[in-house]
């Protein structure tokens, strides 16, 4: 082989590497974004990523006043305008150090949009589903203290809200159950389906207890009237949430 060829042959070469290397790069780099909300205070965010080969090469996290963005609105379930994260920092005096649960997400085309098509999910995971009841509870107890800011009351229902609903334990929640918990439903339909359950997932089962107690708990919160309704209301769950403890 002529020297001239081998120089034709090697900057093919060259070039094919080249083109395997834009092509992977324009597979495997991504940039996704997220809506998010922190369970604890309920602040809303939009999270960006960029990743390769799903690995988080950098994050921004926007933090937003609304549910609106690319995602569903009512992804974390609808929109409660008077529960503001703010509220949170008001009772505890203390800024929430959130932990942001990621929802629907969108992804944008590769590094050179050649192959890698846009995604849109809305609504997309599953996480968000296991933190409904808790965001509901912890909304409505941010509404009750805009109207009774009594800081001692509020830190007690929040500690309830956290036994019955732990940001780091959150429990599989279909459809199904979502009805189950709710205070309207049948109890005797919610004790036969918890023990059918409860053979093959105790953990479980013991965790759709605790979500049902807070769903009464919410209910029976957002109908309170007065600081002394209020008080034995909580007083009422702490001493059962301490009595199922044992």
């Amino acid at each position: 082989m002529t020297p001239r060829k081998k120089r034709i042959l090697w900057a093919l070469a060259v070039l094919l590497a080249m083109a395997v290397a834009v092509l992977a790069a324009d597979v495997g780099c991504q940039t996704w974004h997220f809506s998010a909300m922190c369970p604890k205070c309920l602040q809303r965010a939009r999270i960006r990523e960029k990743q390769l080969y799903g690995l988080c090469l950098w994050r921004s996290i926007e933090l937003r006043r609304h549910a609106g963005g690319i995602m569903r609105p009512d992804a974390f379930g609808s929109p409660r305008p008077t529960a503001s994260p703010d509220t949170y920092q008001a009772i505890f005096d203390v800024p929430c150090d959130h932990e942001f649960v990621k929802g629907g997400f969108e992804r944008d085309p590769g590094f050179i949009g050649l192959i890698a098509p846009d995604i849109h999910a809305h609504g997309g995971s599953a996480v968000p589903g296991f933190y409904l009841p808790r965001t509901e509870a912890v909304a409505t107890l941010y509404e009750r203290f805009d109207k009774m800011p009594n800081v001692p009351l509020a830190r007690r229902t929040y500690a309830v809200i956290d036994a019955l609903s732990p940001v780091d334990a959150p429990v599989v929640l279909d459809k199904r159950w979502r009805q189950l918990i709710e205070p309207t439903a049948s109890e005797p339909e919610f004790q036969l389906a918890v023990a059918g359950l409860r053979r093959d997932d105790p953990k479980r089962a013991d965790g759709l207890i605790r979500l049902r107690r807070l769903r009464a708990l919410t209910d029976a919160l957002g109908k309170v009237q007065s600081e002394q309704a209020w008080s034995d209301l909580i007083e009422q769950f702490e001493h059962e949430t301490s009595s199922h403890a044992k």
